[in-house]
């Protein structure tokens, strides 16, 4: 999943294709979407539109490197128990939520029970079915969450008890639906707690800006615990016309273009200043 925008901007950070002089003075990198994103509720997300923005707001336990290796991302260590049915995360010290609050196994309880209870009616809630008690929570015949097999050993240790050794299970964890949660947050704003001002992210970017059907805005997290890069300003602009984004493009609105035909395609060949 890591493969998504956030892979895209290292690669073309040194090649603002026909961005205006203002944009490149303030570093900012637009890019089209094809639609509005239905919702940047993590644990509910589940459209492309949605993952190009969640990966680049947030984070989770391991990420994948350019080749697909896992990586640690914030764990900065996790162990697997001999008969392969327990993993325990050891979380990265030193990470913060961009109000300064400090990241904790707890977010990840409160973000995987979230994910899995009926109401929340998550399409990727399956992802968790391997853990033990899980499938039966989310189905609504076990409803003492204390049973499945996720808890916080303490503020830094989380603790996860499969079913049965899932060889790839490690991998689902990069995936948006099982990034961390903050609980104050959600029941402070409820619904609408995913919005610019209420959203409290921990990964390179906070949600600065949405206006429906026309742009999401994302401006860098000034705490996020890795080095950052040196955009100032994302601006993800829908346009669902593949016509109107080309033209976009050609005219230095947009900076990076991911849907375009193999006729589009021929005729930016013919500009190489255009395309990698």
């Amino acid at each position: 999943m890591r493969l998504s925008l956030r892979l895209w901007l290292g690669m073309f950070l040194l090649l603002c294709f026909g961005a205006s002089a203002q944009a490149q003075s303030e570093r900012v990198f637009r890019f089209r979407m094809n639609g509005d994103p239905e919702t940047l509720d993590w644990n509910r997300a589940h459209v492309a539109e949605d993952a190009y923005l969640l990966m680049n707001l947030m984070e989770g336990l391991l990420e994948t490197d350019r080749t697909l290796k896992l990586q640690p991302a914030l764990a900065e260590r996790q162990s697997v128990s001999s008969d392969g049915k327990t993993i325990t995360f050891e979380l990265r010290s030193g990470v913060s939520w961009q109000d300064g609050v400090p990241l904790q196994a707890a977010d990840f309880v409160y973000s995987w029970r979230r994910l899995l209870s009926p109401l929340t009616a998550a399409s990727y809630s399956y992802l968790l079915f391997d853990v033990v008690g899980a499938r039966d929570f989310r189905e609504g015949r076990l409803r003492d969450f204390s049973k499945v097999g996720i808890r916080a050993v303490d503020s830094r240790r989380l603790e996860v008890t499969l079913l049965r050794p899932v060889p790839n299970w490690l991998m689902l964890t990069t995936f948006w639906p099982l990034f961390p949660l903050r609980q104050d947050v959600v029941e402070r704003h409820g619904n609408e707690w995913a919005a610019p001002g209420r959203m409290v992210t921990l990964g390179p970017y906070v949600l600065a800006a949405r206006e429906r059907g026309a742009k999401v805005v994302l401006t860098p997290n000034p705490r996020y615990w890795r080095s950052r890069g040196n955009l100032t300003r994302i601006e993800a602009v829908v346009v669902p016309e593949d016509h109107v984004a080309l033209s976009l493009f050609e005219a230095g609105s947009l900076d990076f273009l991911k849907d375009f035909s193999a006729v589009d395609f021929k005729k930016l060949g013919r500009r190489p200043e255009l395309v990698v």
